[in-house]
């Protein structure tokens, strides 16, 4: 949960231009981690958290070697796997995998699948939500695609979605 936190500070600390900061809590963040997955090596939490650390380049290591967005995202993707091969149901995983298929490899037809089932486990999951606005809106479905990002934005008014305000009679 402490690894989570200092996850979380990383992204507020890089909005405010603080890179330096947002690095020290990644390092921290990561030991955390590494400590957990040491007890647990399969425990989907840690597993979701490596995947997080090696996708945002959350560490000083991890920001020096300049990986590519692409790199980085498949890196993080065997984490994933591994989380939902511990707990299928484990919904930050099937969200996170499933924007992954959605993004870098085209797989939108699995990846709407694992963002309804997401959805379905647990319907107070902005990461869920989010994704699933994207994969509306390439799918041309924009009106669905603002209400679930509304809905990221209501569960999570912290959590940075931009929304446009559109006439809602239009929808």
């Amino acid at each position: 949960v402490e690894a989570s936190e200092l996850l979380g500070s990383t992204q507020a600390a890089r909005m405010r231009g603080q890179a330096g900061t947002a690095l020290d809590a990644g390092d921290r963040a990561n030991v955390l981690v590494e400590r957990a997955l040491a007890i647990e090596p399969e425990s989907p939490f840690g597993l979701r958290l490596k995947a997080h650390i090696i996708s945002s380049s959350a560490t000083t290591e991890l920001f020096e070697q300049g990986f590519r967005l692409y790199d980085k995202a498949t890196l993080a993707s065997n984490y994933l796997r591994r989380a939902l091969a511990s707990d299928p149901d484990f919904v930050p995983a099937l969200a996170a995998l499933a924007e992954y298929y959605r993004r870098f490899e085209w797989r939108w037809t699995e990846a709407r699948t694992m963002m309804e089932r997401a959805l379905a486990l647990d319907p107070n999951n902005s990461d869920a939500h989010l994704s699933y606005s994207y994969y509306l809106s390439g799918a041309g479905r924009c009106v669905e695609a603002l209400k679930h990002s509304r809905a990221a934005l209501a569960i999570d008014p912290e959590f940075g979605v931009p929304v446009v305000v559109i006439n809602e009679r239009a929808s």
